[in-house]
């Protein structure tokens, strides 16, 4: 018996599994999938129900202190700003993200550990949707440009590494600032 499947149900199978790894990360990383605030997360491409972008763009905000999305009519708005990162013309979409945690470790001495994650080469290489992560060191911003949605959990697992790795860093941060000298014993100075 060979089973057969409809383009149209596989590819909303394959957007609803990206919509649910992409939940998966952002709780993964402390985000409350309540506050995510979606109905649901499954696909139905030949209705154009798609909650991708929301779940990405909801994801984000409560990962980071601060961000703000850009639709495709509202790009235009911001590329003078960033003249840097625009180099390649208008994305779909963007975000720009800005949070104390990227500044604090950016202030330390474990801003070259933090630059390493955010300049990476294959930091914008993804499989399954056309984005590009770039950091700004003018304004220590991000700024998440997407030349065309797709499925979004490639870019939710770029973006929690490093919300990850800044919280790391900042734990790290704080036990030097708070007195405690071997990184083994634990143990005050």
């Amino acid at each position: 018996m060979e089973l057969e499947m409809d383009y149209y149900a596989k590819e909303s199978y394959l957007y609803s599994i990206s919509n649910l790894m992409t939940l998966k990360a952002f709780h993964d990383a402390g985000v409350s999938i309540d506050e995510i605030k979606v109905n649901h997360f499954m696909v139905d491409i030949n209705y154009s129900t798609e909650p991708g972008m929301d779940i990405l763009m909801n994801g984000i905000g409560l990962l980071f202190e601060d961000s703000e999305f850009y639709p495709w009519d509202e790009v235009h708005k911001i590329t003078s700003k960033y003249p840097n990162v625009f180099t390649d013309g208008e994305p779909e979409t963007c975000f720009i993200i800005k949070d104390h945690k990227i500044e604090r470790v950016l202030e330390s001495k474990y801003r070259k550990k933090l630059l390493r994650l955010l300049t990476r080469k294959d930091i914008d290489i993804f499989n399954h949707t056309e984005a590009t992560i770039r950091f700004n060191e003018e304004t220590n911003e991000i700024i998440v440009l997407i030349w065309f949605t797709g499925m979004s959990h490639e870019l939710a697992i770029a973006l929690t590494e490093i919300s990850e790795m800044c919280n790391e860093l900042l734990k790290v941060i704080e036990e030097e600032d708070n007195g405690i000298s071997h990184k083994d014993n634990r143990s005050a100075a």
